[in-house]
Protein backbone atom coordinates (compact mmCIF):
# COMPACT_ATOMS: atom_id res chain seq x y z
CA UNK A 1 0.00 0.00 0.00
CA UNK A 2 1.35 3.81 -1.09
CA UNK A 3 2.11 4.81 2.46
CA UNK A 4 1.47 8.92 0.79
CA UNK A 5 -1.96 7.60 -0.86
CA UNK A 6 -2.65 6.24 2.73
CA UNK A 7 -1.69 9.18 4.10
CA UNK A 8 -3.85 11.54 2.15
CA UNK A 9 -6.76 9.37 2.78
CA UNK A 10 -5.81 9.56 6.06
CA UNK A 11 -5.95 13.34 6.58
CA UNK A 12 -9.18 14.05 4.00
CA UNK A 13 -11.24 11.83 5.76
CA UNK A 14 -9.83 13.37 9.40
CA UNK A 15 -10.59 17.08 8.34
CA UNK A 16 -14.17 15.91 7.26
CA UNK A 17 -15.14 13.45 9.94
CA UNK A 18 -13.80 15.80 12.51
CA UNK A 19 -14.75 19.32 11.15
CA UNK A 20 -17.42 21.70 12.48
CA UNK A 21 -21.34 20.78 11.66
CA UNK A 22 -24.00 23.38 11.55
CA UNK A 23 -26.93 22.10 13.29
CA UNK A 24 -29.10 19.10 11.42
CA UNK A 25 -32.15 20.94 11.91
CA UNK A 26 -33.22 23.22 8.60
CA UNK A 27 -32.78 26.90 8.91
CA UNK A 28 -30.59 26.31 11.98
CA UNK A 29 -27.42 27.57 12.08
CA UNK A 30 -25.88 26.94 15.15
CA UNK A 31 -23.00 24.79 15.85
CA UNK A 32 -23.85 20.69 16.49
CA UNK A 33 -22.84 19.26 19.50
CA UNK A 34 -21.44 16.16 20.11
CA UNK A 35 -24.04 14.16 21.53
CA UNK A 36 -24.64 10.75 22.40
CA UNK A 37 -27.20 8.47 20.27
CA UNK A 38 -28.70 6.55 23.87
CA UNK A 39 -28.14 8.53 27.28
CA UNK A 40 -24.69 7.92 28.50
CA UNK A 41 -26.69 7.99 32.58
CA UNK A 42 -29.53 5.75 32.85
CA UNK A 43 -28.84 3.87 29.64
CA UNK A 44 -24.99 3.70 28.47
CA UNK A 45 -23.49 3.71 32.32
CA UNK A 46 -25.92 0.77 33.02
CA UNK A 47 -23.25 -1.13 30.45
CA UNK A 48 -20.10 0.50 31.75
CA UNK A 49 -17.31 -1.51 33.65
CA UNK A 50 -14.78 1.17 34.95
CA UNK A 51 -16.62 4.04 32.82
CA UNK A 52 -16.01 1.95 29.65
CA UNK A 53 -17.90 0.14 26.86
CA UNK A 54 -17.52 -1.67 23.54
CA UNK A 55 -18.23 -0.50 20.31
CA UNK A 56 -18.94 -2.41 17.25
CA UNK A 57 -18.11 0.49 14.54
CA UNK A 58 -15.93 1.06 11.76
CA UNK A 59 -12.27 1.31 12.00
CA UNK A 60 -10.97 4.76 11.25
CA UNK A 61 -9.61 5.31 7.91
CA UNK A 62 -10.59 1.87 6.78
CA UNK A 63 -14.38 1.66 5.68
CA UNK A 64 -13.67 -2.40 5.06
CA UNK A 65 -12.17 -2.75 8.69
CA UNK A 66 -14.52 -3.10 11.79
CA UNK A 67 -13.66 -3.37 15.45
CA UNK A 68 -14.99 -3.39 18.94
CA UNK A 69 -13.67 -0.33 20.12
CA UNK A 70 -12.87 -0.09 23.91
CA UNK A 71 -14.67 3.69 24.50
CA UNK A 72 -15.46 5.66 27.58
CA UNK A 73 -18.23 6.35 28.28
CA UNK A 74 -18.26 9.71 28.27
CA UNK A 75 -17.21 9.73 24.58
CA UNK A 76 -18.95 6.57 23.02
CA UNK A 77 -21.99 6.33 20.44
CA UNK A 78 -22.01 10.36 19.95
CA UNK A 79 -22.51 12.15 16.64
CA UNK A 80 -22.75 16.17 15.78
CA UNK A 81 -25.85 15.75 15.10
CA UNK A 82 -28.24 19.01 16.90
CA UNK A 83 -26.96 22.44 18.54
CA UNK A 84 -27.64 22.45 22.12
CA UNK A 85 -31.17 24.70 21.87
CA UNK A 86 -32.54 21.73 19.45
CA UNK A 87 -31.25 19.02 21.43
CA UNK A 88 -32.75 20.23 24.72
CA UNK A 89 -35.87 20.97 23.46
CA UNK A 90 -37.01 18.36 21.15
CA UNK A 91 -35.59 15.27 23.46
CA UNK A 92 -36.40 16.76 26.75
CA UNK A 93 -39.52 14.25 27.40
CA UNK A 94 -36.55 10.78 27.33
CA UNK A 95 -34.03 13.40 28.75
CA UNK A 96 -35.09 15.05 31.32
CA UNK A 97 -37.97 12.95 32.88
CA UNK A 98 -38.27 9.01 33.79
CA UNK A 99 -38.49 7.71 30.26
CA UNK A 100 -41.55 5.40 29.22
CA UNK A 101 -39.93 2.92 27.00
CA UNK A 102 -43.41 1.70 25.87
CA UNK A 103 -45.13 4.91 25.04
CA UNK A 104 -45.33 6.25 21.17
CA UNK A 105 -43.65 9.23 21.74
CA UNK A 106 -39.99 7.67 23.57
CA UNK A 107 -40.27 5.48 20.48
CA UNK A 108 -40.28 8.54 18.29
CA UNK A 109 -37.71 10.48 19.57
CA UNK A 110 -35.45 7.27 20.09
CA UNK A 111 -35.81 6.47 16.42
CA UNK A 112 -35.81 10.44 15.35
CA UNK A 113 -32.21 10.48 16.92
CA UNK A 114 -30.95 6.87 15.41
CA UNK A 115 -32.44 8.32 11.83
CA UNK A 116 -30.57 11.42 12.17
CA UNK A 117 -26.80 9.71 13.01
CA UNK A 118 -27.78 7.86 9.78
CA UNK A 119 -28.39 11.19 7.85
CA UNK A 120 -25.14 12.82 9.31
CA UNK A 121 -22.94 9.44 8.41
CA UNK A 122 -24.30 9.40 5.18
CA UNK A 123 -23.64 13.42 4.48
CA UNK A 124 -19.36 12.92 6.06
CA UNK A 125 -19.03 10.33 3.67
CA UNK A 126 -20.64 11.83 0.46
CA UNK A 127 -18.38 15.12 1.22
CA UNK A 128 -15.39 12.38 1.96
CA UNK A 129 -15.79 10.86 -1.55
CA UNK A 130 -16.02 14.44 -3.16
CA UNK A 131 -13.13 15.37 -1.48
CA UNK A 132 -11.53 12.38 -2.40
CA UNK A 133 -12.44 13.02 -6.02
CA UNK A 134 -11.33 16.54 -6.48
CA UNK A 135 -7.49 14.85 -5.61
CA UNK A 136 -7.88 12.34 -8.05
CA UNK A 137 -7.19 9.84 -5.70
CA UNK A 138 -6.95 6.19 -6.16
CA UNK A 139 -5.98 3.90 -3.59
CA UNK A 140 -6.83 -0.43 -4.83
CA UNK A 141 -10.42 -0.03 -5.37
CA UNK A 142 -10.48 3.56 -4.68
CA UNK A 143 -10.75 5.06 -8.30
CA UNK A 144 -13.26 8.01 -10.20
CA UNK A 145 -15.88 5.31 -11.25
CA UNK A 146 -15.91 3.95 -7.57
CA UNK A 147 -16.21 7.35 -5.95
CA UNK A 148 -18.42 8.75 -8.14
CA UNK A 149 -21.40 5.82 -7.87
CA UNK A 150 -20.56 6.01 -4.11
CA UNK A 151 -21.67 9.60 -4.64
CA UNK A 152 -24.53 8.98 -6.32
CA UNK A 153 -25.62 6.15 -4.05
CA UNK A 154 -25.25 8.22 -1.20
CA UNK A 155 -27.34 10.60 -2.69
CA UNK A 156 -30.42 8.74 -3.37
CA UNK A 157 -29.97 7.12 0.15
CA UNK A 158 -29.93 11.23 1.60
CA UNK A 159 -33.04 11.76 -0.27
CA UNK A 160 -34.55 9.34 1.50
CA UNK A 161 -33.39 9.76 4.98
CA UNK A 162 -34.41 13.35 4.45
CA UNK A 163 -37.91 12.45 3.45
CA UNK A 164 -37.93 10.16 7.14
CA UNK A 165 -36.44 13.41 8.70
CA UNK A 166 -38.95 15.82 7.77
CA UNK A 167 -42.20 12.58 8.53
CA UNK A 168 -40.78 11.99 12.10
CA UNK A 169 -40.49 16.01 12.55
CA UNK A 170 -44.04 16.34 11.72
CA UNK A 171 -45.41 13.31 13.97
CA UNK A 172 -42.86 15.59 16.91
CA UNK A 173 -45.04 18.16 16.64
CA UNK A 174 -48.06 16.67 15.84
CA UNK A 175 -48.98 14.67 18.41
CA UNK A 176 -52.14 13.38 16.58
CA UNK A 177 -50.47 11.53 13.81
CA UNK A 178 -49.64 8.07 14.01
CA UNK A 179 -47.83 7.01 10.76
CA UNK A 180 -44.72 4.74 12.41
CA UNK A 181 -45.83 1.79 14.03
CA UNK A 182 -43.63 0.29 17.20
CA UNK A 183 -43.17 -3.10 18.01
CA UNK A 184 -41.92 -3.72 21.44
CA UNK A 185 -40.77 -7.17 22.77
CA UNK A 186 -39.05 -7.88 26.17
CA UNK A 187 -36.44 -10.54 26.02
CA UNK A 188 -33.69 -11.34 28.84
CA UNK A 189 -31.32 -8.69 29.25
CA UNK A 190 -28.85 -9.27 26.31
CA UNK A 191 -25.46 -6.60 27.71
CA UNK A 192 -26.30 -4.78 24.53
CA UNK A 193 -27.73 -1.70 23.47
CA UNK A 194 -28.90 0.13 20.55
CA UNK A 195 -30.04 2.43 18.33
CA UNK A 196 -29.44 2.64 14.49
CA UNK A 197 -31.58 2.92 11.19
CA UNK A 198 -31.03 0.22 8.62
CA UNK A 199 -32.59 0.32 5.03
CA UNK A 200 -34.53 -2.61 4.18
CA UNK A 201 -33.88 -3.03 0.71
CA UNK A 202 -30.71 -3.74 -1.04
CA UNK A 203 -28.86 -1.36 -3.29
CA UNK A 204 -29.03 -3.10 -6.57
CA UNK A 205 -32.85 -3.11 -6.03
CA UNK A 206 -32.84 0.47 -5.83
CA UNK A 207 -30.39 1.13 -8.44
CA UNK A 208 -32.75 -0.82 -10.61
CA UNK A 209 -35.35 1.31 -10.21
CA UNK A 210 -33.51 4.62 -10.31
CA UNK A 211 -32.77 3.14 -13.84
CA UNK A 212 -36.57 2.71 -14.67
CA UNK A 213 -36.99 5.94 -13.86
CA UNK A 214 -39.24 4.79 -10.76
CA UNK A 215 -39.89 7.26 -7.97
CA UNK A 216 -39.79 5.19 -5.07
CA UNK A 217 -38.93 5.98 -1.10
CA UNK A 218 -36.60 3.31 0.27
CA UNK A 219 -38.08 0.89 3.21
CA UNK A 220 -36.36 1.84 6.39
CA UNK A 221 -36.81 0.14 9.97
CA UNK A 222 -35.53 2.02 13.07
CA UNK A 223 -34.54 -0.87 15.66
CA UNK A 224 -33.56 0.24 19.72
CA UNK A 225 -32.43 -2.06 22.11
CA UNK A 226 -33.39 -0.37 25.87
CA UNK A 227 -33.17 -1.75 28.93
CA UNK A 228 -36.05 -2.12 30.91
CA UNK A 229 -36.20 -3.29 34.82
CA UNK A 230 -34.03 -6.38 34.59
CA UNK A 231 -34.54 -7.11 31.13
CA UNK A 232 -34.26 -5.78 27.60
CA UNK A 233 -36.93 -3.93 25.27
CA UNK A 234 -36.10 -4.86 21.69
CA UNK A 235 -38.58 -2.00 19.33
CA UNK A 236 -38.57 -2.20 15.87
CA UNK A 237 -40.42 0.87 14.33
CA UNK A 238 -41.30 1.19 11.02
CA UNK A 239 -43.04 3.80 8.28
CA UNK A 240 -46.72 2.47 8.24
CA UNK A 241 -46.46 2.97 3.74
CA UNK A 242 -43.69 1.14 3.98
CA UNK A 243 -43.25 -2.00 2.24
CA UNK A 244 -45.14 -4.55 2.51
CA UNK A 245 -42.15 -6.72 3.43
CA UNK A 246 -41.14 -4.47 5.98
CA UNK A 247 -43.77 -4.55 7.99
CA UNK A 248 -44.41 -8.70 7.73
CA UNK A 249 -40.60 -8.49 9.20
CA UNK A 250 -41.21 -6.37 11.96
CA UNK A 251 -44.57 -8.23 13.06
CA UNK A 252 -42.36 -11.83 12.72
CA UNK A 253 -40.73 -10.94 16.36
CA UNK A 254 -44.00 -10.73 17.82
CA UNK A 255 -45.73 -13.70 19.92
CA UNK A 256 -41.93 -16.08 19.15
CA UNK A 257 -40.33 -17.49 21.51
CA UNK A 258 -36.98 -16.25 23.09
CA UNK A 259 -35.07 -18.29 20.97
CA UNK A 260 -36.53 -17.00 17.72
CA UNK A 261 -36.25 -13.54 18.70
CA UNK A 262 -32.78 -13.27 19.49
CA UNK A 263 -31.60 -15.25 16.65
CA UNK A 264 -33.45 -12.78 14.31
CA UNK A 265 -32.24 -10.11 16.34
CA UNK A 266 -28.43 -11.77 15.77
CA UNK A 267 -28.76 -11.48 12.07
CA UNK A 268 -29.50 -7.67 12.52
CA UNK A 269 -26.23 -7.13 14.44
CA UNK A 270 -24.57 -9.16 12.52
CA UNK A 271 -24.79 -7.08 9.20
CA UNK A 272 -24.69 -3.54 11.16
CA UNK A 273 -22.04 -2.15 13.23
CA UNK A 274 -23.92 0.02 15.25
CA UNK A 275 -24.34 -0.67 18.72
CA UNK A 276 -22.45 -0.83 21.85
CA UNK A 277 -22.42 -3.90 24.53
CA UNK A 278 -20.70 -4.26 27.47
CA UNK A 279 -17.04 -5.68 28.13
CA UNK A 280 -18.00 -8.85 29.63
CA UNK A 281 -20.16 -9.49 26.97
CA UNK A 282 -17.41 -8.70 24.49
CA UNK A 283 -14.86 -10.80 26.17
CA UNK A 284 -17.71 -13.97 26.65
CA UNK A 285 -19.66 -13.60 23.15
CA UNK A 286 -17.31 -12.12 20.55
CA UNK A 287 -13.76 -11.88 21.15
CA UNK A 288 -13.05 -14.83 20.11
CA UNK A 289 -15.00 -14.92 17.28
CA UNK A 290 -14.72 -11.60 16.00
CA UNK A 291 -13.07 -12.44 13.01
CA UNK A 292 -15.64 -14.64 11.64
CA UNK A 293 -18.51 -10.91 12.79
CA UNK A 294 -16.24 -8.82 10.72
CA UNK A 295 -16.41 -10.53 7.48
CA UNK A 296 -20.21 -11.38 8.10
CA UNK A 297 -21.09 -7.72 8.46
CA UNK A 298 -18.27 -6.54 5.27
CA UNK A 299 -20.32 -9.43 2.92
CA UNK A 300 -23.73 -8.41 3.90
CA UNK A 301 -22.73 -4.58 3.36
CA UNK A 302 -25.41 -3.14 0.63
CA UNK A 303 -27.01 -6.11 0.58
CA UNK A 304 -30.72 -4.92 2.32
CA UNK A 305 -32.01 -7.27 4.46
CA UNK A 306 -32.70 -11.18 3.39
CA UNK A 307 -35.78 -13.29 4.36
CA UNK A 308 -33.67 -15.99 5.15
CA UNK A 309 -31.04 -15.97 7.87
CA UNK A 310 -27.39 -16.35 6.91
CA UNK A 311 -25.36 -15.49 9.93
CA UNK A 312 -22.26 -18.31 10.55
CA UNK A 313 -22.82 -17.62 14.41
CA UNK A 314 -25.21 -16.94 17.01
CA UNK A 315 -23.62 -14.28 20.02
CA UNK A 316 -26.60 -15.00 22.20
CA UNK A 317 -26.48 -18.62 22.08
CA UNK A 318 -25.40 -18.90 25.74
CA UNK A 319 -28.10 -16.73 26.93
CA UNK A 320 -31.29 -18.26 28.43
Amino acid sequence: MDPKKLHMYVSIEDKIANKERTCIIDQCQNTAINSHVLQKNGILNLLASNGFIREYCEAPYDKLALHFKLSPITKAYRFAGLCSIHDDSIFKYIEQREIDFRSYRSNLLFSYRALLRSLRAKETNIEIRKALLEKNFTLGYFDSEFLNRQIEEGNLALKDLLFYKHKFEDHIENSSQKDFEFIAITIPHIHIYASFAFCFESSEVLDQLELLGIDHIASYLFLNILPFTNQSLLILGYYKHSCIKCKEFSEGFANQTVDVVLSKLNEILLRYPHWVCSTDFYNNHLKSRQTIIFKYTHDCAFAGYPYTMNAPINIFEKIK
